[in-house]
């Protein structure tokens, strides 16, 4: 399966990167047989998976069963933003917590400067509402704006 990071004229072009709540325990949930809120035998992935308001389909699922999202995003080299909620449900912080050390180790250009910067929401879950929405956004817009918190 191809990609994002298989084309690296397209991975040069991204300079920062901004991550609320990254999922990426969709790999290991679907080798599991949970795809949110759905249960499914992983030998035996039945056409159409009904998760809440989405419906997934057999081919999306197979394809995620065989990634390592911390292979996918090691060469990435651009400035990073991971801000998640302590108190996710759907995706836990440990994941979050493992891309930021992967990022801040990045295998790929080591000769520029960069800003990773990880922020954990006390208290907040999957999808930010009300305060923990205000506090995400703040450290989107120091982010964005002058790259460092």
């Amino acid at each position: 399966m191809a990609s994002l990071t298989d084309d690296n004229a397209v991975l040069a072009q991204i300079s920062k990167l901004v991550l609320f709540y990254p999922a990426f325990c969709i790999p290991d949930d679907a080798r599991a047989g949970k795809m949110i809120f759905a249960k499914f035998d992983p030998d035996n992935i039945p056409d159409i998976i009904h998760c809440g308001p989405m419906k997934l389909g057999k081919c999306y699922v197979k394809d995620v069963i065989g990634i390592d999202p911390y292979q996918e995003i090691q060469d990435f080299s651009g400035d990073v933003l991971i801000v998640h909620g302590t108190q996710d449900k759907i995706v836990n912080i440990e994941y979050s917590k493992r891309a930021y050390e992967l990022y801040l180790e990045n295998k790929g250009k080591k000769d520029k400067r960069r800003v990773v910067s990880f922020f954990p929401i006390d208290g907040g879950r999957h999808g930010f509402l009300k305060r923990h929405d205000r506090v995400a956004i703040a450290h989107l817009k120091q982010f964005l704006t002058v790259g460092s918190p």
